[in-house]
């Protein structure tokens, strides 16, 4: 099966990530897969490099802006001159672009369309659902990637037959058996004592992530314990003054953006994630597929993800958060316990699993057109 999927530009987003991540798993059952991109203007040199480490063609339709309508165009002479049977389309505006460059288009590949949140400027506003009902109908199938995101699209859309929920996966076994970063790596690259408690968030620093939190919590806590951020964005420098004002430059260590995250999981004691709302959190997935202790924001899309209230703190409440970390780091029998716990559950959400979930759907659209 040939499958193409359609992104802004290949990022350092979730959206992107879940591509680099498993559409080698896609090429390795036998389907030939390729990104397009609107523009290369954002991309990660690292994912770029993975995919083509992978043998993973990507496809970039400009270098300017993605908001460009322009790019209907390309976007249409490029699926002319290169057929395919699924096309697979990510975040907006390329949701727009592709529902518009496939108006006519003869041998138009079915068309799907993976929602990645429950809310966006759009849907909050009634004045655009005629366009919105538009351009969604032109799909033939809606993913919704939680149960929150179902409910949103069934509200704003009215079309329940083309709404489909598949639970995005992580590969469990990738971050289970990856081998941990060691207290002498940490303490020979970032300085910190061997006995240090290691907290780590990965993340973006962008909107709707919440670091403040976070660093906050790290000042109401015993010097032993280290924080390590992985991620970059345009809230950093707003994280970093932060850190400055609270004087915890020494205990809190900005890593950038890394490739080697179930080693930095693995290696830490606790894996925090601090956002105001996600629309299904792969960091969360992540964390406990590491079989390392997690902590996340009470909030939509990390708390449907963990076994219990005992996985969550209440959001924006340092104070709250910070009790929850020392409980923990005083109690590692505790720690081992929700480590261990969270494996088990996580193993719903096998990337295997969904990447079976999507491949039925194709092939379910494909054979309805050959009848």
């Amino acid at each position: 099966m040939k499958i193409i999927h359609l992104i802004i530009s290949l990022g350092k987003g979730g959206a992107e990530k879940l591509l680099v991540d498993n559409l080698p798993i896609y090429k390795k059952m036998g389907h030939d897969v390729t990104v397009v991109q609107l523009s290369s203007m954002l991309e990660s040199e690292e994912y770029v490099e993975e995919l083509k480490k992978n043998d993973i063609p990507l496809y970039s339709l400009s270098s300017g802006s993605f908001r460009n309508p322009l790019l209907i165009v390309r976007l249409r002479s490029y699926l002319k001159k290169n057929n395919c049977d699924v096309l697979h389309v990510h975040l907006f505006p390329p949701l727009y672009w592709a529902s518009l460059a496939t108006l006519g288009l003869k041998d138009k590949p079915k068309l799907i369309f993976t929602e990645h949140s429950s809310s966006n400027e759009r849907n909050t506003k009634k004045i655009f659902k005629p366009l919105e009902r538009f351009i969604y109908s032109r799909y033939d199938a809606v993913i919704a990637i939680t149960e929150r995101v179902n409910e949103k699209l069934l509200e704003w859309l009215d079309m329940p037959s083309k709404i489909k929920l598949i639970h995005n996966g992580v590969d469990i076994e990738r971050f289970n058996s990856a081998l941990p970063h060691k207290p002498e790596y940490f303490k020979e690259h970032f300085g910190t004592p061997l006995t240090s408690f290691k907290v780590i968030m990965v993340s973006r620093f962008s909107y709707p992530k919440d670091p403040i939190t976070l660093i906050e919590a790290i000042s109401l806590l015993p010097e032993t314990v280290h924080l390590f951020f992985v991620g970059d964005g345009e809230l950093l420098n707003d994280a970093k003054i932060k850190v400055e004002e609270l004087q915890l430059g020494n205990r809190i260590h900005f890593l950038g953006f890394r490739m080697d995250i179930p080693e930095l999981m693995k290696g830490s004691d606790l894996n925090v994630l601090s956002s105001l709302h996600e629309g299904m959190s792969g960091v969360t997935l992540e964390a406990l597929a590491s079989n390392t202790a997690f902590l996340g924001s009470a909030s939509p899309g990390i708390q449907e993800l963990v076994p219990d209230k005992r996985y969550l703190f209440e959001t924006c409440n340092s104070v709250d958060l910070s009790k929850k970390i020392i409980k923990l780091f005083k109690n590692p029998d505790f720690k081992d316990e929700l480590a261990s716990e969270g494996y088990k559950f996580v193993k719903n959400y096998s990337v295997h699993k969904m990447i079976q979930s999507h491949l039925d759907l194709y092939n379910l659209l494909l054979k309805d057109d050959m009848l």
